[in-house]
């Protein structure tokens, strides 16, 4: 009689539900079947089986029925089921049932709360998300909360179990369509992501441990899963035999794997900052930067290539956000970006200016923060790792890191330029200091893993350097502070230590390859030449002393005693920096390198000149650098400013011993050493066709002052043009002596930017090429090309206009 004068929707959904006599949870079969059957018929009779429904469960749940709101529930489940193209209609009652049903705080109805939920996000893939409207979300907002809180359940019978029916229910979230920002569902992603690290974080360092162990063996066999599986099995049922805490840690993992695989751009994006912000405000220890190094790879990893910029504009965003504890000093944020650009995943679309921009802009914020002497400073960049404030010091190596991927690695080239114009001259010391300590790294970083693409060639890294030292050099002259001029120097002097030595090959000099080691390089000690001769004027302090004459003494080391000819015509056009008299030090500075050069070259009538030299010079008031790795205790001590109004040693003296004694030393004998490379027979035509018609240099044998190839004579026949028999070289010139001399101390004592009607040109009016349609004589290189006399000469084809 109870059923008599009701509607036929109320009759077919309280027949499903079995007599409290028989009792039981499942609800009857076939009424059920029937009920499905009549509600998927059509759309008005669906909407009045589940608005009854839903009236149904919150008067049970009032009720405390427990058993009902089961089988209501899995009434519910069954109606998604069976009319998945009409969700949208039950969308909003399935949401309040749902919500009704969770004021039972009891494991069985949470369960089944849970299933159903589970089949509601699976059947809501096939339908447009945005037509349920705000107050839908606003209701969904709110099982959603609910369900935060059994993830992070304590207090429960069993909060391990009640936590894992939270992870099932995110799970099922994060894998539909339903998981989005819009409306009023911003609180979303926080929920899902403080889901995940309530189960995944620990204070504990091997519990953290234990996590990070567990992704590296999971997360690469995770595969999309449809909402409504659980991902992971209940222990007891579970083969693997996982413990539930292991099982929930396992669950969370997989939520954090479908956020940033199957969710939308906007919601990963505000995960990721959920994310960010959570793990920046722990303490900066080895355990927690692993785990955080570990998440964020894996994230990484996951996310579509085409998305993959967006987690790391994320980090690069909190660098400063509110919302970060003690942002300006922070340093876990920073370590994130770091991670992020040293992953082995690339992020095509990622704008390294753009990224090396912002980070410049907080390095200059640490910098300010920082308040030190511009001494201090010298001494933290020389041991950089250890001594540089954290935060500082970490986003220095993310700027460094930006060119280390493979991916970023062509544009060193632009990273290096922005950062030179970034420590210009007016910006200060300690800005230039940490700059310089940036290119040190990015050159020794970048030179290590390049190599030659074929013998006798420079890499990509290596021209490039060539070509932008000069630009970075001028510090040694522009900058006011004696601490960046000398850390200027030291970088330098790493890249001399690194750079590709072997400067002569046949088979590229004279091919259709790329850019010789030779043509380079002539180029790049002239500038650096000029670069120093500038920087004499300036120079205050011991260690500047000390820095010039090492740099000399490397070059000469590196490239051979070709380098005197570009570098003691500098020195002797920056004796006279005052007017009419000469500095002390500059000359002490050049009778210590005629010392060491006299000491390379063997030859004993310039050393003596030069000690005789030195002798004159005080010798108490300046270091005296016996070796290569002598060591000036003061080195901040000032240089004397005592003054001579006349040198001891005059150029023309230093000119003629060397021209006569050590005619390797000059370019216009280069050329025959030069071609002394190679034994090879098909280059005997060549070098006959460079054979001057008026003049003849001769040397002893082919061995001396050649240059080795490590080939033996024997396989090839000697080139017949370089057997001769003369004891001594000899240029067959009238009055070969004094007219050389004469007219070579003119050349070097013109200033290297100085245009005369003789035509002496600047490096930058000089392109070194290997194709020349007219070449020049190479001492055009060092401003000497008139030293020679009038006879018209053939030269090499490989130095050009």
């Amino acid at each position: 009689m109870w059923l008599l004068f009701r509607s036929k929707h109320k009759k077919l959904v309280l027949k499903c539900f079995p007599s409290r006599k028989i009792g039981g949870s499942e609800p009857n079969g076939s009424p059920l079947a029937y009920l499905s059957y009549y509600a998927a018929s059509n759309s008005g009779k669906l909407r009045k089986v589940i608005r009854y429904l839903s009236h149904l469960v919150q008067h049970s749940v009032y009720r405390r029925r427990d058993n009902e709101t089961v089988i209501a529930l899995k009434i519910c489940r069954t109606l998604i089921q069976k009319c998945p193209e009409n969700v949208m209609i039950m969308a909003s009652e399935i949401i309040k049932i749902l919500l009704a049903s969770s004021n039972l705080r009891v494991f069985d109805v949470q369960s089944v709360s849970v299933d159903c939920f589970a089949v509601f996000c699976e059947r809501s893939i096939k339908t447009n998300s945005l037509a349920f409207g705000n107050e839908f979300y606003k209701s969904f907002d709110e099982l959603v909360s609910f369900y935060f809180d059994l993830t992070r359940s304590t207090s429960s019978p069993d909060p391990q179990q009640s936590r894992m029916l939270g992870l099932k229910a995110f799970h099922a979230l994060t894998s539909c369509k339903l998981s989005n920002v819009e409306g009023e569902s911003h609180s979303q992603p926080h929920f899902v992501i403080h889901a995940f690290l309530s189960n995944a974080w620990s204070q504990d360092d091997t519990a953290q441990q234990s996590f990070t162990a567990l992704v590296h063996s999971t997360a690469k066999t995770f595969r999309p899963l449809p909402p409504s599986s659980t991902g992971i099995s209940l222990p007891e049922h579970d083969e693997v035999g996982d413990t539930v805490e292991i099982a929930n840690k396992r669950l969370s993992l997989r939520i954090l794997y479908n956020v940033y695989t199957q969710t939308n751009p906007v919601f990963m994006a505000e995960c990721t900052k959920s994310l960010v912000h959570f793990l920046s405000g722990k303490s900066d220890t080895l355990v927690n930067r692993t785990y955080i190094s570990v998440i964020l790879n894996q994230i990484v990893e996951w996310t579509p290539v085409e998305l993959r910029h967006s987690i790391f504009f994320c980090c690069l965003r909190c660098l400063q956000s509110g919302h970060v504890e003690e942002a300006n000093t922070n340093v876990l944020v920073p370590y994130m970006i770091h991670s992020i650009l040293n992953s082995q995943s690339s992020i095509p679309g990622l704008s390294v200016i753009d990224v090396l921009r912002e980070l410049q802009f907080h390095l200059l914020i640490a910098i300010e923060n920082t308040q030190l002497s511009d001494s201090e400073w010298y001494t933290l960049c020389t041991s950089p790792t250890e001594r540089l404030p954290r935060r500082l010091y970490l986003l220095l190596q993310c700027i460094t890191s930006l060119i280390n991927h493979q991916y970023y690695s062509e544009e060193f080239a632009d990273v290096w330029k922005e950062m030179d114009l970034f420590s210009s001259e007016k910006a200060s010391t300690a800005t230039q200091l940490i700059v310089l300590t940036a290119l040190d790294t990015m050159q020794m970083e970048q030179m290590e893993k390049e190599r030659p693409s074929s013998v006798g060639t420079l890499s990509f890294i290596a021209d490039f350097l060539y070509k932008a030292w000069p630009a970075t050099f001028q510090r040694v002259y522009i900058s006011d502070s004696p601490f960046v001029r000398l850390k200027t120097v030291n970088v330098f002097f790493e890249f001399l230590n690194i750079s590709p030595t072997s400067i002569f090959d046949f088979h590229t000099v004279f091919g259709k390859s790329t850019v010789s080691y030779f043509s380079a390089l002539w180029s790049f000690i002239y500038e650096i030449s000029g670069l120093i001769e500038k920087w004499l004027g300036k120079f205050c302090f011991m260690s500047e002393f000390e820095a010039v004459l090492k740099l000399l003494q490397k070059f000469y080391a590196l490239y051979g005693p070709i380098t005197v000819a570009a570098f003691l015509p500098s020195l002797y056009r920056a004796l006279n920096v005052m007017e009419g008299h000469y500095l002390v030090s500059h000359q002490a500075l050049i009778a210590d390198y005629l010392l060491y050069v006299s000491d390379c070259l063997s030859n004993d009538a310039l050393k003596s000149m030069s000690s005789k030299w030195r002798a004159t010079l005080p010798s108490n008031a300046l270091p005296r650098l016996e070796t290569n790795t002598g060591i000036t205790k003061n080195l901040w001590d000032p240089l004397p400013t005592n003054t001579t109004s006349t040198v001891y040693l005059p150029l023309e003296e230093v000119v003629s011993e060397l021209l006569q004694k050590n005619p390797s030393v000059y370019p216009e004998e280069s050329k025959i050493l030069f071609l002394e490379k190679s034994w090879h027979p098909k280059y005997s035509t060549f070098y006959e066709k460079l054979q001057k018609p008026t003049k003849t240099v001769t040397l002893t044998s082919p061995s001396e002052n050649s240059i080795s190839n490590g080939l033996s004579t024997s396989d090839f026949n000697p080139n017949p043009v370089m057997v001769h028999t003369h004891p001594s070289a000899k240029v067959d010139n009238q009055n070969p002596k004094n007219e050389k001399i004469l007219t070579l101390k003119q050349a070097l004592e013109s200033p290297p930017n100085a245009r005369t009607s003789s035509g002496f040109r600047t490096p930058s009016e000089i392109t070194l090429s290997l194709r020349s349609a007219s070449p020049l004589p190479l001492l055009d290189i060092f401003n000497i090309n008139n030293s020679l006399s009038t006879p018209t000469i053939q030269h090499p084809p490989y130095v050009n206009l």
